[in-house]
């Protein structure tokens, strides 16, 4: 029947809006933990960038720029190393080990003539200059390189997070489109469903005593006749002259 389908629909358009609705809760609470923790690495890259000024700080004051091998300890202090990648095991523990892909660009590197790491640097200590001091700034320069690599992964961290919280934004958005649509429809829908029942014809039984006979007369001399029932309505008829 027209009612049975009226109901059938109605229900399959509320089911739509609360999936949206839910959808968009979720959309919301995803986008709010990306947020959360794109936060918190930006506060850990500040933490290792503080470190990695705090280490520039210890060199420099180690060796002034009036020290007599400030520039080749400098340079031994800046130098970039490939150094080798620890490696996790499958029982937890970390062992050091040349990647075999970070060999092979290196081979290819060097057959290019374009490898970024001064393999021919002369990294010893400088003639004259003391152990001690070298030894510190090869330990320094360690810390840098750590440092560094600690940075990486935490800026390819923010990148991956930026990108995810892009997409919840975006989804997020989508589905308050979709929201504003099903709500729409609903009204839609509820509007013609409306319009149809006014259209449908239904008769109702009364008693004699439940109606009351009038008639009015205007000033024009216009007679109106009607009856009034029990349910209080009025149902006029104008006789024209």
């Amino acid at each position: 029947s027209l009612l049975k389908q009226f109901e059938a629909q109605d229900h399959a358009l509320s089911m739509k809006l609360d999936h949206a609705c839910r959808e968009k809760d979720e959309a919301s609470t995803a986008s709010t933990e990306c947020s959360s923790r794109l936060a918190a690495k930006r506060m850990e890259q500040e933490l290792c960038q503080e470190k990695n000024r705090a280490t520039a700080a210890d060199f420099f004051a180690a060796v002034p720029e009036t020290h007599q091998f400030h520039l080749p300890l400098l340079n031994i202090f800046m130098r970039k190393l490939n150094r080798s990648r620890k490696r996790t095991g499958n029982d937890g523990n970390s062992s050091e080990g040349e990647d075999t892909e970070d060999e092979d660009d290196a081979e290819d590197d060097d057959d290019d003539g374009s490898n970024e790491y001064e393999t021919e640097f002369d990294d010893s200590c400088p003639s004259g200059c003391e152990v001690t001091l070298y030894d510190q700034v090869v330990e320094l320069r360690e810390k840098r390189l750590d440092q560094e690599d600690c940075l990486s992964e935490i800026q390819r961290s923010i990148e991956d997070a930026q990108r995810a919280h892009e997409r919840h934004v975006q989804r997020n958005k989508q589905i308050s489109r979709d929201v504003i649509s099903h709500s729409k429809e609903i009204r839609c829908f509820q509007t013609e469903k409306q319009q149809t029942l006014n259209k449908l014809f239904s008769s109702t039984a009364l008693h004699v005593n439940q109606m009351h006979v009038f008639s009015v007369i205007h000033k024009d001399d216009r007679p109106e006749h009607g009856v009034v029932t029990s349910f209080s309505r009025v149902d006029m008829k104008t006789e024209c002259e």
